[in-house]
């Protein structure tokens, strides 16, 4: 049961992650300040969540490989996306 609710809630953080994309966008279109820099903000708010969450339910250090493996994977996401 325990997982079932941590997957909803990973489900969940996922949407409302990918669609404050969106709301970024809208707000950046209007903001006096550039694109980038708004979306810089809302990756290092959701980094801050993310190492809250972590820091909260998973107390296991993560290895250098560890890191490295996340932030490439979130590279090319990032990468392909933009990129594309």
């Amino acid at each position: 049961m325990r997982e079932l609710s941590l997957n909803v809630m990973l489900m969940t953080g996922f949407v409302i992650c990918w669609s404050s994309g969106f709301i970024g966008s809208e707000l950046a279109s209007r903001a006096p300040l550039d694109a980038l820099d708004l979306f810089a903000w809302r990756f290092v708010i959701a980094a801050l969540l993310a190492a809250l969450w972590w820091r909260l339910h998973d107390r296991r250090p993560l290895a250098l490989s560890g890191w490295l493996r996340e932030m490439t994977i979130g590279a090319l996401t990032m990468g392909a996306i933009c990129c594309a």
